[in-house]
């Protein structure tokens, strides 16, 4: 993440790391949302896991990438606390997959919280 203090209009640069630890049975799409205080979505990216042709079906154990997300703040985000929130979905949006090893189990993770100037 190049930045935890942000305006209105920039653009966060973020790098997450994957590592398959065994099979993936299905393909997977990546979101990485920016979240106000409000609960509203204002900035996201989401694109399939193994860019370049490599979908986590193909990755064999032991398989590690990096993927990288442009997210634009939306230019009328009010000044506040936001969450930088993280995970994986399948066929749809609406299929997103559950974290395991949290205390609740959600189907997100928040990476990091960012300000908003």
């Amino acid at each position: 993440l190049d930045a935890r203090t942000v305006h209105p209009g920039d653009v966060l640069n973020l790098a997450l790391y994957w590592e398959a630890t065994a099979p993936v049975p299905r393909d997977y799409t990546i979101f990485a949302h920016l979240v106000g205080p409000d609960g509203r979505l204002y900035g996201q990216h989401d694109q399939i896991a193994g860019t370049e042709g490599f979908p986590t079906s193909l990755w064999p154990p032991g398989t590690r990438l990096r993927e990288r997300f442009e997210i634009t703040v939306h230019p009328e985000a009010p000044p506040g606390q936001y969450r930088l929130m993280v995970g994986l979905y399948g066929a749809s949006p609406e299929a997103r997959v559950p974290i395991e090893g949290l205390v609740d189990i959600q189907d997100y993770w928040v990476l990091v919280e960012i300000e908003i100037k």
